[in-house]
């Protein structure tokens, strides 16, 4: 994630779409590993805050986050803490804690369960 965001030369700026693409990337790498070393299930939660440049040129902070599972991201604003990753789960719903309802990792022998992969942004103060 590092060496893709920072470790290379760009021609232009990058675009919060262009950081969504790195996260999900990275994810897929994730898991790629947990393949490879023949490791069990995990949920992940990856964020990236950027500066983003508004129409007027005044210059605001996002976070860009990316989760599976039952991982969250939360932050904190203007003296108050939110949680970021609210659309990938029923805060209501009664669930088996047992279940993440999403994992990297061979879930059926290969593929992870990516039902509740979300992305979300968020400005930041």
């Amino acid at each position: 994630l590092n060496q893709a965001l920072f470790g290379v030369s760009r021609s232009r700026t990058l675009t919060t779409q262009d950081v969504f693409q790195i996260l999900l990337r990275s994810f897929h790498a994730a898991h790629c590993l947990i393949l490879e070393e023949e490791a069990m299930l995990t949920t992940l939660t990856a964020a990236v805050v950027l500066p983003t440049v508004e129409d007027e040129g005044k210059t605001k902070f996002h976070v860009c986050v990316c989760n599976v599972g039952d991982s969250l991201a939360y932050v904190y604003s203007n003296g108050q803490v939110r949680e970021v990753t609210q659309g990938s789960h029923d805060i209501t719903a009664n669930r088996d804690m047992r279940d993440a309802l999403g994992a990297l990792g061979p879930v059926d022998g290969l593929n992870p369960e990516l039902s509740n992969l979300t992305c979300s942004i968020t400005e930041v103060l």
